[in-house]
């Protein structure tokens, strides 16, 4: 089954940016997730998307797709009411994590808004650590701190 996706210009609010349909087993939205102008493509299953989650998440950059964000089976990306990414990660027993994100298109990247991660791999007596975005900046490299 295909459909026509009909883009309005002016939508507002995240249910009047939201352009989906169906093909087949897929669920695709085109919503502007940093209301720069661009909108970007999110790529999910129907039974996934009524949870929120994510599969894939594509912009254009230049005029190329650019890839943002891959979603697997012990972690993934589910979209937030304010245009954001929650992502959880529960890779295995000594190691969680819990993050939010924004869509950045200027570093053709996700950046980290603030994360809750849990690393007893590091100091097992200590393992929970917070990050936000002052701690994470590009200059200065990700160092969380517990």
């Amino acid at each position: 089954m295909f459909a026509v996706l009909e883009i309005k210009q002016g939508d507002t609010g995240i249910k009047g940016r939201i352009k989906d349909f169906f093909l087949g087993f897929a669920r695709l939205a085109i919503i502007d997730l940093d209301e720069n102008g661009i909108s970007e493509l999110i790529v999910s299953s129907v039974s996934a998307a009524q949870n929120g989650v994510i599969y894939d998440l594509y912009t254009c950059v230049n005029d190329e797709i650019i890839h943002l964000a891959l979603s697997g089976d012990k972690f993934w990306y589910s979209l937030c009411e304010d245009n954001t990414l929650y992502y959880e990660d529960i890779g295995w027993a000594s190691f969680s994590s819990w993050e939010k994100y924004k869509v950045d298109t200027s570093k053709e990247t996700l950046s980290l808004v603030e994360a809750v991660v849990y690393d007893s791999s590091v100091d097992e007596g200590n393992p929970w650590y917070y990050g936000n975005e002052e701690c994470c900046r590009e200059e200065s490299g990700c160092n969380i701190e517990n």
